[in-house]
């Protein structure tokens, strides 16, 4: 996030984070069928050794083909006199809120999916092969969100059919909980995380250019501290619908608020 930021703003940066929806789309399909596929042939270890490899290979492909972006002219910036700006501002405390719970939206479905399909009768490598259904829901989304962009449609009426699209996903799962036909709506739940997340994370920062790298990873961190106590209660209550609508209606509320901040900076830039 900060090597894009680095390099672009605006609606460029949002186009940019919407190419890397369409990537990330692939992702959990070929995480979730291999990851079932690995479990299927060499169990937990199996899966741990797979990770670790694949760490060393990343690392090592940064190391020879990663620049350096950050601009030459950077500004140093205190940390704590930025974390208290942050901390009081209502448009990325927002952002933060909208990021968490399509977050949690997706993440409670790897959390609990796998004690479904076990209820099912079902194997790890069927619930792999679902990994597959959830792709093209990010696929779609990815690819209307970037014709939507391409469009000129404001951002705030992008997010706002993103949240109406997670919340009336959420009631269908929550209605079908006891057949694999839970898996259509949860495509819904893809395709309105992969319309919203690259949105979010191309204007919440808008305000903190000269910071990139510290704004991002303080943003970072806040997202991700409410991922984990919103996941946490996902493994206490055990119902992946109330933990979808739960979450859909944070985003619904959070995100007609954050529409308005971005129709407000707009009106400001303009």
């Amino acid at each position: 996030q900060t090597i894009l930021r680095d390099r672009f703003n605006g609606r460029q940066l949002a186009a940019l984070f919407s190419m890397m929806g369409l990537v990330l789309a692939v992702s959990p399909a070929a995480g979730v069928y291999l990851g079932g596929a690995i479990v299927a042939g060499w169990g937990m270890h199996g899966v741990l050794t797979a990770l670790a490899l694949l760490a060393a290979v990343l690392l090592l492909l940064c190391c020879w083909l990663l620049p350096e972006t950050r601009p030459s002219q950077h500004v140093h910036t205190a940390f704590l006199p930025l974390f208290r700006r942050m901390a009081t501002d209502k448009p990325l405390a927002l952002a933060v809120l909208l990021v968490a719970a399509f977050n949690v939206s997706l993440f409670s479905y790897y959390s609990l999916a796998p004690f479904i399909f076990a209820q099912l009768r079902q194997g790890s490598v069927i619930f792999g092969y679902s990994g597959i259904a959830l792709a093209v829901g990010s696929l779609a989304g990815a690819l209307f969100n970037r014709w939507l962009l391409r469009k000129a449609v404001a951002e705030a009426g992008i997010l706002l059919l993103a949240c109406l699209i997670q919340l009336m996903s959420s009631v269908a799962v929550f209605c079908l909980p006891d057949t694999l036909l839970f898996l259509l709506p949860m495509i819904g739940i893809t395709f309105a995380y992969a319309m919203a997340i690259p949105l979010l994370l191309g204007t919440a920062l808008g305000a903190y250019g000269h910071c990139r790298g510290t704004a991002g990873a303080i943003f970072g961190l806040a997202y991700y501290v409410l991922i984990g106590l919103g996941l946490a209660a996902v493994g206490w209550g055990q119902s992946l619908g109330g933990a979808l609508i739960v979450c859909a209606s944070v985003s619904c509320i959070a995100g007609l608020c954050y529409g308005r901040c971005l129709r407000t900076a707009r009106a400001e830039a303009t």
